[in-house]
């Protein structure tokens, strides 16, 4: 039995049964708890009660908090392995906004580090339950983290938000209960601020390796793809010049069928293309250079002094 200012905090005995069944039968009180059901089973308030010496033995400690009359419970899941473990509480409505869970909350904490020898508690609490997130703080718990869409109550995802509190700052209880309301929701509120704050530093953080990340693979690409065009530009100069090529000869062999065509012999001994004159051709060599094709030239082709621009000689 452990008592404080106002409340007792005693075992459960059968006779609470029906009291439990009302109070946490409530659904605004279910609502904001992670195990009572609702509606409340009939009669599970009194198997409830029937397993607590076998739960007791497996580290489970539940306190009935009593101001005359049953209000409520709170307990300590103990996990001796770990030296640690989660407090649980609930009030009954009509006792709501009276601090019995704070005081209750503080009254077990010294229990578990001094009668348990634990060396960590914490406790978590849905989001939307500001009242509870009071209890912890005022109770010198530190704000740990926030487990987003943790629970599945009555097929709604909540978020858990998590306090702990260690051995060494247990101390400091008394003097954070003293607080005032305003101060707790401004420490809550700078914690929460602080958490967003590291969250949105490590989101940026991994945005800008995936910026930086995105822009050397594209980097990449375009020296790829560079590489590849001026490939391509080469390919293409060459097959321009070859294409020259072929035309320039098919040009030497198509101007003999036109001399020949017309009467004039090509007598290779005396290189003489005889007095027919030719009419002037244009002929394009390669890379859009046009030639003209006249008697004139076919004679200096016969004289041996002029070379196309293929190097070829005539």
């Amino acid at each position: 039995m452990i008592r404080t200012e106002r409340l007792t905090l005693r075992e459960f005995v059968p006779a609470d049964a029906d009291r439990i069944q009302r109070l946490a039968g409530d659904r605004d009180v279910a609502l904001n708890t992670m195990n009572i059901p609702h509606p409340y089973p009939e009669n599970a308030a009194h198997e409830w009660i029937a397993s607590q010496d076998t739960k007791r033995a497996a580290g489970h400690h539940a306190f009935a908090i009593d101001d005359g009359e049953l209000v409520g419970g709170i307990g300590l899941r103990v996990q001796p392995e770990f030296e640690r473990a989660e407090i649980g509480y609930w009030i009954g409505k009509p006792y709501w906004g009276r601090g019995y869970a704070t005081e209750a909350a503080a009254a077990i904490i010294r229990y578990g580090f001094e009668e348990l020898n634990l060396q960590r508690i914490y406790a978590g609490y849905f989001s939307r339950n500001a009242a509870s997130a009071r209890v912890m703080i005022k109770n010198g718990m530190k704000y740990e983290g926030t487990l987003r869409q943790h629970v599945k109550k009555w097929d709604e995802f909540v978020d858990v938000v998590y306090y702990g509190i260690l051995r060494r700052e247990g101390k400091k209880i008394t003097a954070v209960q003293a607080m005032t309301a305003d101060d707790v929701l401004a420490v809550n509120t700078r914690q929460q601020l602080a958490e967003v704050d590291l969250a949105m530093q490590e989101r940026i953080q991994r945005l800008s390796r995936r910026l930086l990340d995105d822009a050397a693979e594209q980097v990449h690409r375009l020296v790829v793809i560079g590489g590849f065009l001026a490939w391509r530009v080469r390919k293409f100069r060459r097959q321009r010049q070859l294409d020259g090529i072929r035309r320039g000869l098919d040009f030497h062999v198509g101007a003999e069928k036109v001399l020949h065509a017309r009467g004039v012999v090509h007598d290779h001994s005396d290189r003489d293309f005889g007095l027919l004159p030719l009419p002037p051709l244009r002929i394009e060599i390669g890379d859009g250079l046009v030639e003209r094709f006249d008697s004139a030239i076919c004679q200096q082709w016969a004289d041996g002094q002029r070379h196309d621009r293929l190097g070829y000689r005539h």
